[in-house]
């Protein structure tokens, strides 16, 4: 297989671009582009607004805009799914707490970026108040397919779009539930490192609400432990295990003052460092 880099001449070369000059090669250099916020997951045909909350009972439309970097033309299928929040997806966690929305099939020239767009679904979600899940796509054709890692933060065939909201107020003890996974194309249990961290938010004219790195914590629901900051877990591919972000919103919180908090799974390379296998974004927003 070609290298990612190169743009093959003689197959697709499938990209879910985060920016308008994505090669495909995930490498996450820019601070403000980030794999659980991709642009190109669409809901009525427009990039998510974390301003402008979804109403769990109107529904809406998903699409994905896709490119083609290679020199052969294609049919392409898109496959949308909606999960609870996880840090890993693998094909076991698909039919629990995810669900498969719908899939299109449709032509993509080179180098053309159309969308696709299935019926509407949203009402199948089924909660009241879904306060945080994830949209994920998988686009795939015969001479460039999937590889069914789900793995966004290191796939061009994936994207990720966190669909969030936590309004809190002050001394309130918020707690995310999530889901951290096995990857499915390890052939050996694999030791990872999960992390609960603050980071910084985008618009400069929001107050920052701090939150000390003590009130910052993780729980093993499987093991009962706790942890401040970071997690070694070992989990067999494919395993799925139930975790919680716990965070102490501070007494002294100012009401419209927003945090924003990162659940990063990772996993070590043979450099010693970490690659970011997937994460979940999350915003709070203390109320006025």
């Amino acid at each position: 297989m070609p290298n990612d880099k190169e743009r093959p001449l003689d197959r697709p070369f499938l990209v879910v671009p985060y920016t308008p000059s994505d090669d495909g090669a995930r490498k996450w250099t820019d601070p403000n582009v980030v794999y659980y916020e991709c642009p190109s997951i669409l809901i009525d045909h427009n990039p998510y607004d974390p301003s402008n909350p979804l109403d769990p009972e109107t529904p809406v439309k998903l699409s994905v805009q896709v490119k083609n970097r290679g020199a052969l033309s294609c049919l392409v299928t898109a496959r949308f799914y909606c999960n609870s929040p996880a840090t890993a997806w693998t094909p076991r966690v698909v039919g629990s707490s995810t669900f498969l929305i719908g899939a299109r099939t449709g032509p993509v020239e080179s180098p053309a970026a159309p969308e696709f767009t299935p019926s509407d679904y949203f009402a199948q979600f089924g909660l009241p108040t879904p306060e945080h899940f994830c949209f994920f796509v998988e686009v795939t054709t015969s001479l460039d397919p999937a590889p069914g890692t789900y793995a966004a933060a290191q796939d061009r065939h994936y994207g990720q779009q966190n669909v969030q909201t936590h309004q809190v107020q002050a001394a309130q003890h918020l707690v995310i539930p999530f889901d951290i996974a096995g990857l499915h194309g390890e052939q050996h249990e694999t030791r990872y490192d999960i992390s609960l961290r603050q980071i910084e938010t985008r618009k400069n004219s929001e107050p920052v609400l701090f939150i000390p790195e003590e009130s910052l914590r993780l729980v093993d629901l499987a093991l009962g432990k706790e942890a401040t900051g970071s997690m070694l877990v070992t989990l067999k591919p494919g395993e799925i295990r139930g975790f919680q972000a716990v965070i102490d919103v501070p007494d002294n919180a100012s009401p419209g003052s927003v945090a924003k908090v990162l659940i990063e799974q990772s996993v070590q390379n043979s450099e010693d460092k970490r690659d970011p296998v997937g994460a979940i974004g999350a915003t709070v927003v203390v109320t006025r």
